[in-house]
Order: C-alpha cells, then sequence, then structure tokens
C-alpha cells in the first residue's frame, strides 16, 4: 500500500500457529507487540501494543500515524506474539511512503 507522508495507515495481522498436525490455527497471544522500521532499519514506532479487533479471535490492528518529516521508501513491522512459553515473530511489508 502507498501512502503520503503524514498519513494515518491501519496494520492490520491475524495471529496463527502451526498445530501438531501441520494446520494453521487462529488464536489470542497473551502479548502482541509491533514494531516498525523504515527502509534503512531505524525504528520508527517501537514494541507498540496492538488492539484486538472486537468480537474476533487472532485478529488484531494498530493506527499509525506517519510523520512528513519521515523518508520516503518501504517501512516493515516485526510483530513479536508470546503465550505462556509461545513465542513467536514475523515480519511483514507494511506500507511505502512516497
Amino acid at each position: 500500500m502507498t501512502k503520503e507522508k503524514g498519513s494515518a495507515i491501519i496494520i492490520t495481522t491475524i495471529v496463527k500457529k502451526k498445530n501438531p498436525f501441520g494446520n494453521y490455527e487462529v488464536f489470542d497471544p497473551d502479548t502482541i507487540k509491533l514494531t516498525i522500521t523504515d527502509s534503512a532499519g531505524a525504528a520508527k514506532i517501537d514494541d507498540i501494543d496492538m488492539t484486538k479487533r472486537t468480537g474476533y479471535i487472532g485478529q488484531y490492528y494498530y493506527i499509525c500515524q506517519t510523520e512528513e518529516t519521515w523518508a520516503t521508501g518501504i517501512y516493515q513491522g516485526k510483530i513479536v506474539v508470546t503465550l505462556g512459553l509461545y513465542s513467536d515473530y514475523f515480519i511483514q511489508d507494511c506500507f511505502e511512503l512516497v
């Protein structure tokens, strides 16, 4: 998704983990944290809690307010989830600023 600097961007995710039978199951983690980095790897949003979508299992979002001073380029999100002793993370392209 391409946006202009200063835009508010909704970042969404569905939290899944692979069960012993090779299938993925959606779940609500104990914690879910988001870090957004610019194309140079500098953190713009660091270790912030994501919000659960009401009425849905495993669906979370964060509204990222970009700033006019942020560099153009592709921004990535690293999402870290924990559930008891289980911990995992994934990285996804979130948006591109132009």
